[in-house]
């Protein structure tokens, strides 16, 4: 099982994604952040097996 985290300023977007991986039945936890701050802030605490990150976000 794995811990993963959404990073993305569209919250359609992370929530199409949390529901597509938790179908797969593949995550122990998947966390959320809307982004980088608050992506850096969440990684520092806890430890992803898998970070999945928009690739352009504003700010």
């Amino acid at each position: 099982m794995l811990n993963i985290i959404l990073v993305d300023d569209h919250p359609i977007v992370r929530k199409g994604l949390r529901q597509i991986i938790t179908e797969q039945g593949i995550s122990r936890s998947i966390d959320e952040a809307s982004d980088g701050s608050e992506a850096m802030e969440k990684i520092s605490k806890k430890k992803y097996d898998i970070v999945i990150l928009d690739i352009s976000m504003p700010g």
